[in-house]
């Protein structure tokens, strides 16, 4: 009965070590996979908002021109600023992705990273020298992330680009 009891002591033992080791690894992994994670919805939101400049840039080629871009946002929110003309995402993340409170220039993507508490708040803004408006007014329009795609209209008005959603 003696050597029955240690080996379930044992077993026990091993089965308790082996959960506690699983435990820390996936604290210290996680962070690091959350971190890879923004970095990759970074990528690819700046992929999507060169979509968007390409567009506004071919509305704006003739006037009476009126294109679309999808826009799936499945993470932050786009800022459509009128009175900026201008269109950015916000993104909080755990992931620095630049040099805090720098604006770096990639093509016609402006990034800056600020630090928000432990986290970072990451902005990716398209500037515009045309006048955009949102539904015809210099408004701001906030869109939120959602599992849909958006449609945004982008219309050659002669003197500005106006945005519409579907």
């Amino acid at each position: 009965m003696g050597k029955k009891g240690i080996v379930w002591i044992e077993t026990i033992l091993y089965v308790l070590i082996s959960l506690a080791v699983i435990g820390l690894l996936l604290a210290v992994i996680q962070p690091k996979i959350a971190q890879i994670k923004d970095s990759i919805i970074i990528d690819q939101t700046k992929q999507s908002l060169n979509k968007i400049d390409e567009t506004i840039l071919n509305t704006k080629s003739a006037t009476g021109m009126r294109l679309y871009s999808e826009l799936k946002l499945g993470q932050g929110q786009i800022l459509i600023n009128g009175t900026e003309d201008s269109i950015s995402w916000i993104y909080p993340s755990i992931y620095k992705y630049s040099e805090i409170g720098k604006t770096i220039r990639d093509g016609s993507i402006y990034t800056t990273t600020e630090q928000a508490g432990t986290a970072y708040k990451i902005n990716l803004k398209l500037k515009y020298d045309t006048n955009l408006t949102f539904n015809g007014l210099d408004q701001e329009k906030i869109i939120q992330a959602a599992s849909i795609s958006y449609k945004l209209w982008f219309a050659n008005k002669g003197r500005y680009i106006d945005i519409t959603l579907e």
